[in-house]
């Protein structure tokens, strides 16, 4: 898969500046099925090569924003997933991330689905990473913006565990969650030079809760859905200095 974006600004028919951004993405993937006493099992391998190509020229040959710049990730997965017929079914998967501008990262997800009678018991566990985007970090735009080479990925934890019930038609579903990101990335803006960019922020981001969800039907054709969220969440704003 191949995506291509260009972009040319011109003021009264003169070149100001142009920027061209390139993406590809090869991916192989192949999955095994298979059951053993009343188990299915599914094993899952994926191999992602993504390719991102930035180049900005101004129609001054000396200004900082003309450059050219590349980088490459490639990507290794494995999951597996199972299912029973009495209720049960779970998945542990895995990601190892090989990036030629960051350093190497490994995220992994588990998750477990318990149907005992009406009542349902669920429960999850994830890390993630965010690579900063081409524009954030070598963006530039003319007395406005300029991104941030020195940026690193973002990292997010989150966990949730619920219950629910389903019965005739109804059902009611409770979850709590919590979740934690650090490094996020975040705007900033120099009130010297008037220009915007973006960087890390220091601390961690945090967000927790409990979602309530309630279906019920009232009569055929005719169905209540209702939800309540909870949230508490912190957003650390303050930008670490050196990677401004």
């Amino acid at each position: 898969m191949a995506v291509r974006a260009d972009n040319i600004n011109r003021r009264a028919d003169a070149f100001e500046n142009r920027s061209d951004g390139e993406r590809d993405l090869f991916r192989l993937q192949s999955t095994g099925r298979f059951e053993t006493g009343g188990i299915a099992h599914n094993l899952t391998a994926a191999l992602d090569v993504e390719t991102e190509r930035f180049t900005s020229r101004d129609a001054n040959a000396q200004a900082a924003s003309n450059q050219r710049q590349r980088r490459r990730q490639t990507s290794l997965v494995g999951e597996y997933r199972l299912s029973s017929s009495n209720g049960l079914s779970a998945g542990a998967a895995v990601r190892h991330d090989m990036n030629d501008r960051f350093a190497d990262a490994t995220t992994v997800r588990f998750d477990a689905v318990a149907a005992i009678g009406v009542v349902r018991l669920h429960a999850a566990f994830g890390t993630g990473i965010a690579d900063p985007t081409f524009f954030d970090q070598f963006g530039f735009f003319p007395g406005s913006f300029q991104g941030n080479p020195n940026l690193i990925p973002e990292r997010s934890r989150s966990v949730e565990a619920g219950i629910g019930w389903a019965a005739a038609g109804h059902s009611f579903d409770v979850t709590l969650f919590d979740a934690n990101l650090t490094n996020e990335i975040i705007g900033t803006f120099n009130s010297t030079t008037f220009i915007a960019g973006v960087a890390n922020a220091t601390g961690r981001s945090t967000r927790r809760g409990v979602e309530v969800a309630g279906r019920a039907e009232l009569a055929r054709g005719l169905t209540l859905n209702t939800s309540y969220t909870y949230l508490d969440a912190n957003q650390q704003q303050v930008a670490g200095s050196a990677l401004v």
